[in-house]
């Protein structure tokens, strides 16, 4: 079975790649759905992610694996259409023996290479049989153009063919997929724009202060990394003092918008910045605590890592309890709402659907 270690192998390298990148991505992702469309679906998110994964697992399976010599042999272009089939007839005795040829294996996995393409496209994107059919061959011959180049230049030799009968046979999966689209429930169709809330959510909210925390701890970073290049003071605390800047200052400036809020397409009410300040010193008030028990371990000799451990997990259930309740919200008078940019652009859309 090497030719199942062939595939699993690549199918494996792009799931730990898009693991990667959608622990990397997943914030910034859910912020901009957020800030567009003032909510997020499952739908979307299903759709948009799992053929985000197909078409990694579709490059991975065209250029992977990658060799350690690309020119121990001569690969050259295959340009007769439907050689495969003349290949596995010479090489077959019968009917089962001609089904499982290698070059009809071969012919077939290339047809499902590309047939999700085709469900894709006109389940969640809406597209007709012709522009489906037309971005399948364009996919395809962008993989065979890749394998031609060995990958444009990167390798010496070509260490994959050029195949017409691959062109072929992915452009004709991505026809059959869009033909039996209809029955791929796995894929959701899109329908109409959600409606956006008229209130800010709780997760909307905690992925505002998850935002303002990186922004903060990166600033953070980078301030004392200039500090300690250019000999310069930094001041105990510095994370908590550029917490304080960021997200009770910087609102100020921004009418409301803490980094956080404004990536969400979130702001504060009322336009007061003193409650703004008292709303930003309750929910980040707790994470001193952190600072002070670590000095409070070193300064007496206790483990301080248990010490931050502790901290940190009695912190982490602090925090969300915090944007749970709503306590910050009703000490401070505040209220979380969303951007009026976006609450026009709903009016804008709703006016427009009249008539």
């Amino acid at each position: 079975m090497g030719w199942v270690t062939s595939y699993a192998e690549p199918i494996g390298n792009a799931a730990v790649i898009f693991a990667v990148i959608c622990a990397v991505l997943a914030a910034p992702y859910l912020a901009w759905q957020y800030r567009r469309r003032g909510t997020v679906t499952a739908g979307r998110t299903w759709a948009q992610t799992s053929f985000l994964l197909y078409l990694m697992c579709a490059w991975a399976l065209v250029l992977m694996p990658f060799p350690d010599d690309p020119c121990r042999r001569t690969v050259t272009p295959q340009l007769q259409p439907f050689n495969w089939l003349h290949l596995a007839r010479a090489g077959s005795t019968g009917t089962l023996s001609l089904l499982t040829n290698p070059n009809t294996v071969m012919f077939v996995f290339n047809v499902a290479l590309l047939f999700p393409l085709g469900v894709y496209l006109r389940r969640w994107f809406g597209r007709g049989l012709v522009v489906s059919a037309l971005a399948g061959f364009a996919m395809s011959l962008a993989f065979e153009v890749t394998q031609y180049t060995a990958i444009f230049g990167l390798y010496e030799c070509t260490y994959r063919q050029f195949n017409v009968d691959d062109l072929i046979a992915n452009t004709s999966g991505a026809i059959i997929g869009w033909l039996v689209a209809p029955l791929v429930f796995i894929v959701p169709r899109r329908g109409a724009e959600p409606v956006a809330p008229d209130r800010v959510t709780v997760p909307r909210r905690g992925l505002s202060c998850v935002l303002d925390f990186w922004i903060a701890l990166i600033l953070t970073f980078l301030a004392t990394s200039l500090a300690e290049t250019f000999s310069l003071p930094v001041p105990p605390g510095p994370m908590y003092v550029v917490l304080l800047v960021t997200c009770a200052l910087l609102p100020a400036v921004t009418t409301g918008r803490t980094p956080g809020q404004l990536s969400v397409g979130m702001r504060m009410e009322p336009g007061n910045p003193l409650r703004w300040i008292l709303r930003a010193l309750l929910v980040w008030g707790p994470y001193p605590g952190f600072y002070l028990l670590s000095d409070y371990g070193l300064a007496h000799r206790h483990d301080p890592l248990g010490i931050a451990a502790l901290a940190t997990a009695g912190l982490c259930v602090v925090w969300p309890l915090i944007l749970l309740t709503g306590i910050h919200e009703r000490l401070s008078g505040t209220c979380a709402v969303p951007d009026s940019s976006q609450r026009d652009l709903k009016a804008s859309t709703s006016v427009g659907s009249v008539g």
